[in-house]
């Protein structure tokens, strides 16, 4: 449900160049070490040292929980903590929280923070630290504002819109003691938690200065150690954190030149992700690191959205012959890297709900019959399409897609290129037509993916689609607690989307990694958890 850049290509690279890659879940082979011992990096003791390619860190969003973009597995999720967190294996765990229990109307959350949680000066993180560091999310002028991740909670909306400066739904039973009341029961709040948006910071610290981020009190499991520039960011065990990690120091750097494999091969980095060149070199089976490749279709989707609020688009025989016109083997070939997976559904194959769907023909004669009976001719209708990203993304997408619908119905298409940082925004600022979006989850729940971007009032839904029926199965889903029954109103929800053709699936991104044989306990996993925390390092 984070703010997404809406070319998974683009998504994928980001989360990389940080060392972080999304899997099967399976332990990844490795390639065989370099001879010899490791030598230390940066004054540290390499075998107390993992070491990969990172940022470095010089706005407060970089940091800042609170602040939009980051994920749990990255700078934000090794330097705070919440409540809960994911295992390895995609289990909810306990983080600054030891227990919590819900009451019989699954509308009272009630948390026993860990007697041990501590903020890296050692000061005791307490219930009025959780409250604090969910209003200030809450607060449009620090944080998200009005957000999916804490907007279940009795006066969350209230407090965004500035109605209030109270959260009213939490309150310290005692120091060590939240309760927390939602507008209505669900089942996946606990999920939501996970998520860096509902992580703690100490209020002296970020009351301290604009630039608090540079030396962050720390509730997660490593503070902050140095800022390098234009060479390192370490990071080391923070022993007040409930779960302290085995690993000691993590050094992400930040100014090294080369190619990161070459890196990885010589010892210098423990693991890295592979995109494009090296993905592709490494797929061969005759390359000396084949054995250790591992890709794996990860919790994302992209695909194109149709304004069903348009002229033309309103049809939705317009929007089938659109559907229809698309050559899948063109743009596969042309666009998509040869691991990502063809979509035919908007739940990803390891989200909970996922039924496959035979993939729609490329139908030249049946697309040009669907717009006939639209009644409207070929020669009146222009479609705007709007994509993100560089003019060679553009270029790629118009000759897969929009050349495919000109040379088929005969229609006009027209381009748009929008920043790709700020294009949720755009889109609603400029008419278009079809988007060319993403969505990645941050927790396995089919709630993740379909009410933010198929809901009338969800936080993804940039061209305002509007169905009565789709809002009412999922604001029943929300709330129902058997699981096949939610599921099943999941399904209903997607196959309209997909039936109606508002949303056009093209591919499911693919991740891959090769990783060191001394770290011991890596996982792939199919969305970012905090995967280092769960590490050790073999001497």
């Amino acid at each position: 449900m984070r703010s997404r850049r809406p070319h998974l290509k683009l998504v994928a690279i980001a989360l990389l160049a940080a060392g972080i890659a999304c899997g099967t879940g399976s332990p990844v082979p490795a390639p065989t070490a370099p001879p010899g011992p490791l030598p230390d990096v940066r004054g540290l003791p390499r075998a107390e040292t993992l070491v990969l390619l990172g940022f470095e860190p010089t706005r407060s969003e970089h940091i800042d929980p609170a602040a939009p973009g980051g994920t749990a597995a990255g700078y934000k999720g090794l330097l705070f903590g919440g409540l809960v967190r994911f295992t390895p294996d995609l289990k909810i765990a306990p983080e600054l929280a030891a227990d919590w229990s819900v009451s019989d109307d699954g509308l009272v959350y009630t948390f026993a923070l860990d007697p041990d949680a501590a903020f890296s000066d050692g000061a005791a993180i307490t219930a009025d630290d959780v409250i604090y560091s969910w209003t200030r999310a809450l607060d449009d002028d620090n944080g998200y504002g009005d957000n999916a991740y804490l907007d279940d909670i009795e006066g969350a909306a209230a407090l965004a819109a500035g109605e209030t400066d109270v959260l009213s739904g939490v309150s310290a039973v005692d120091a060590r003691t939240l309760e927390v009341r939602l507008r209505a029961p669900n089942t996946y709040f606990l999920g939501k938690l996970t998520f860096p948006t509902a992580y703690v910071v100490q209020r002296a610290n970020v009351e301290s200065g604009s630039d608090w981020y540079q030396s962050p009190v720390s509730s997660g499991p490593y503070r902050l150690r140095e800022i390098a520039p234009y060479d390192a960011v370490t990071l080391e065990r923070h022993d007040g954190y409930p779960h302290a990690p085995a690993i000691r120091y993590v050094v992400y750097l930040t100014n090294e030149g080369g190619s990161s494999l070459s890196m990885f091969e010589n010892g210098t980095l423990d693991w890295v992700g592979l995109w494009d060149d090296d993905a592709e070199l490494i797929r061969d089976p005759a390359h000396r690191l084949h054995a250790q490749l591992n890709s794996v279709t990860s919790l994302c989707t992209w695909y194109l959205a149709l304004n069903t609020r348009e002229p033309g688009l309103a049809d939705p025989n317009v929007r089938e012959a659109l559907a229809l016109s698309i050559d899948r083997d063109l743009l596969f070939a042309t666009l998509i890297d040869g691991d990502d997976r063809r979509a035919t559904t908007i739940l990803p194959p390891a989200m909970p709900g996922f039924e496959p769907r035979p993939e729609p023909d490329f139908d030249p004669e049946a697309a040009r019959a669907a717009l006939a009976r639209s009644g409207i001719a070929p020669e009146t209708l222009t479609v705007r399409l709007s994509v993100a990203g560089s003019s060679n993304d553009v270029g790629q997408l118009l000759g897969a897609v929009a050349q495919g619908w000109r040379e088929t119905l005969g229609i006009s298409v027209t381009a748009q290129v929008l920043d790709w940082y700020d294009y949720g925004d755009a889109v609603r600022r400029y008419t278009t037509d079809v988007t060319d979006a993403g969505w990645c989850a941050d927790y396995p729940d089919a709630q993740n993916f379909l009410d933010p971007i198929a809901h009338s009032a969800g936080s993804y839904n940039n061209l305002g689609y509007r169905d009565a029926e789709v809002d009412a199965w999922l604001d029943a889903a929300r709330a129902e607690p058997d699981p096949a029954t939610r599921l099943t109103l999941y399904r209903q929800v997607e196959a309209r989307l997909l039936d109606d053709h508002v949303l056009i699936p093209l591919s499911h991104s693919a991740y891959a990694t090769v990783v060191n044989p001394r770290v011991n306990g890596y996982v792939l996993t199919p969305f970012d958890v905090k995967l280092i925390p769960w590490l050790s390092l073999q001497p």
